[in-house]
């Protein structure tokens, strides 16, 4: 897939446009009770494709408000209307060669499910906004959905895959050795606690691809000597960095970042290095490039 990229922004109660988000980061504000009103968004490094996004939102006493095109303002400004739902679909003579991936996270239900190519994200019927909104171009056979609840009506939190309690060494992940993929490089011994063991395995059966762990658990001596921050999750054993061998590009960061999200993870992409960095810390953003 060429190196196809989107950005968007939202128009949100009480601050207007937003600046310009890009490849799956959160547009709007989240924890304000603050309602997105609208969304503009278009591609980026279209590579001479015939591909274009349009946008159907559903608006607040008025339901789904009819398919725009890029650029245009899809939902309503200066009327104080909230948007509830949304559904995205690429178009053109190319538009089988990618996929449009997107979630909100919406009043009382949080962070939904990704959805793709025409799915219904958000709510219907139940008068709840949309507070922020994820968007990602990817390859037709990625799926960000599994594990999750559904992207539309349902008002269920997302849950976390099952943590069932075990002893160490027998937590029978099917694609890491749970006694040396997650350790200090130093050699000491340091290891991150079963939960990211089991959660960086879930996340591997989504992405569907090999991944590897290149830095896991740190002692302090070893976090200093890689000049890692000083009290880095690394050093709590809460903390896993990851990539793809040959598969990173920038865009893909973007991906893995959104199937590490999809477990239970929070994400740092780090797009010129293309690995992404996953924690339990909440204090941790989507982006730092």
């Amino acid at each position: 897939m060429p190196n196809i990229g989107v950005e968007y922004q939202v128009h949100q109660e009480g601050s207007g446009w937003s600046e310009w988000f890009k490849n799956g980061a959160m547009a709007g504000v989240i924890g304000q009770s603050l309602r997105v009103e609208a969304i503009r968004f278009r591609l980026l490094n279209k590579d001479g494709l015939d591909i274009y996004i349009h946008g159907n939102p559903h608006l607040e006493n008025i339901g789904w408000g009819g398919f725009v095109a890029e650029n245009e303002i899809c939902g309503t400004v200066g009327e104080s209307r909230k948007m509830e739902g949304l559904q995205l679909q690429v178009v053109g003579k190319d538009a089988d060669k990618v996929s449009v991936q997107y979630r909100t996270h919406s009043q009382d239900v949080g962070t939904m499910a990704f959805t793709r190519d025409g799915g219904l994200a958000g709510t219907e019927g139940g008068g709840k906004r949309i507070e922020g909104i994820q968007i990602l171009i990817t390859e037709k056979d990625v799926d960000l959905s599994q594990y999750e609840v559904p992207a539309f009506r349902h008002f269920d939190p997302i849950p976390v895959p099952e943590i069932i309690p075990v002893t160490s060494g027998r937590l029978g992940l099917k694609h890491f050795n749970e006694d040396t993929e997650f350790l200090c490089e130093d050699g000491c011994g340091f290891d991150v606690i079963d939960q990211i063991k089991l959660m960086a395995d879930a996340a591997r059966e989504i992405y569907g691809h090999p991944l590897f762990i290149s830095s896991g658990g740190r002692c302090a001596d070893w976090n200093a000597a890689v000049g890692g921050i000083p009290g880095s999750n690394h050093t709590r054993g809460v903390a896993i960095d990851v990539y793809a061998p040959g598969r990173m590009t920038r865009a893909e960061v973007d991906v893995l970042a959104a199937v590490m999200q999809a477990v239970g993870f929070h994400t740092i992409s780090y797009h010129d290095e293309l690995f992404v960095h996953g924690d339990l810390d909440e204090g941790y953003s989507w982006d730092m490039n």
